[in-house]
């Protein structure tokens, strides 16, 4: 199971959700809003939650295990970085590419429109499962009779940046491919 983890720092908002269900109710208790959709636990909200180090999405490592044992015994960032090795066309398109993105462990197949989308470049990797900001579970897909295993992120699709067109976030030479994106 992987359990989506975002911050809004405005707010001191922490959200632990574990899929991309309708909240039906929730319960509040003090800093703590249990999230259902009818009888399941699918979220919790974590008020004033003072997180140390950066600010933007959270590494499981930095949530109290209070917290997250209420959802689960395993926690998984969904946000990964990963390491444009190719790229080709898709035939019937000009504007998406197939890009082959190592992210560690294995190779993913993921379709691309961004416009500087290119070869040998670090980026965040949004893996099946992983709930957006947005409430969009990423989810293994077809575009074009081509198959896309996740989704290579901007920052504003991540809610770190208000900037359109922006392009896919490019990181920097000292993110290690394969390791947990922290903004």
């Amino acid at each position: 199971m992987i359990i989506s983890t975002y911050y809004n720092q405005v707010n001191q908002v922490l959200l632990l959700s574990k899929n991309n269900k309708q909240v039906t109710h929730f319960d509040k208790d003090n800093n703590l809003i249990k999230l259902y959709n009818k009888a399941d636990l699918i979220g919790i909200n974590i008020l004033n939650f003072k997180k140390p180090g950066q600010l933007g999405l959270l590494n499981s490592k930095e949530i109290d295990r209070k917290y997250t044992s209420l959802l689960t015994d395993r926690i998984e960032n969904p946000l990964i970085v990963g390491y444009v090795s190719k790229i080709d066309g898709v035939e019937g398109s000009s504007k998406l590419k197939k890009c082959q993105v190592n992210i560690g462990d294995k190779d993913l197949q993921i379709i691309c429109g961004a416009n500087n989308i290119q070869k040998d470049i670090k980026v965040i990797v949004a893996k099946v499962g992983c709930i957006m900001p947005n409430g969009v579970e990423i989810k293994k897909s077809k575009v074009l009779s081509v198959e896309s295993d996740g989704m290579i992120c901007s920052l504003t699709e991540l809610g770190l940046s208000q900037e359109k067109n922006q392009g896919i976030a490019v990181l920097g030479e000292t993110y290690i491919v394969g390791s947990d994106y922290i903004s």
